[in-house]
């Protein structure tokens, strides 16, 4: 017992020498940042040439009868107006805009312009005025929406889920 509670010891001393090691060896930085509309921020700086940007809301206050109509303005946000304004026009790898039950979120990765990235999503209310002010078709986001939540199972994939279902309820 007093071996494995030194063993577990040396251990903890190792991973904080890694952890401490790591973040000055790769200069790792957190700093509070203000931003324009008086919010206090947490930015991270990494040394390297892209990077992420993610802005996030609470969502809590959106009750359950909402989250299908937000899938599909998720759907259309990330397919149509963030994929041209940070994938195609700003060559970030990826990007996209994700809903859950207390969680907005907008997010960009291996971004070569993150304040590009925060420049569009300030104008996303923009972008949904002009579908509002047009008649757009929205079957083909529903259908995507739908898409993302139900996908096409495998044999195997059904068998693992009813499985899971099954023994986990």
């Amino acid at each position: 017992m007093i071996l494995l509670k030194s063993l577990m010891s040396k251990c903890l001393l190792i991973a904080e020498k890694i952890k401490s090691q790591r973040y000055k060896k790769n200069k790792i930085t957190a700093k509070k940042i203000r931003t324009l509309n008086g919010f206090e921020n947490e930015a991270i700086e990494i040394p390297g040439q892209v990077s992420f940007a993610v802005m996030v809301a609470d969502t809590s206050c959106i009750t359950e009868d909402f989250l299908g109509q937000f899938s599909v303005i998720s759907s259309m946000v990330s397919l149509d107006y963030l994929w041209n304004e940070i994938r195609a026009k700003c060559n970030a790898y990826g990007c996209g805009m994700s809903i859950k039950k207390d969680c907005l979120a907008f997010y960009s990765y291996r971004d070569p312009n993150p304040c590009n990235s925060f420049n569009v999503y300030n104008h996303l209310l923009d972008y949904l005025n002009q579908i509002l002010s047009n008649s757009v078709d929205l079957d083909s986001y529903i259908i995507g929406a739908i898409g993302n939540s139900e996908p096409i199972l495998t044999g195997k994939s059904e068998i693992s889920i009813g499985n899971r279902e099954y023994l986990c309820d």
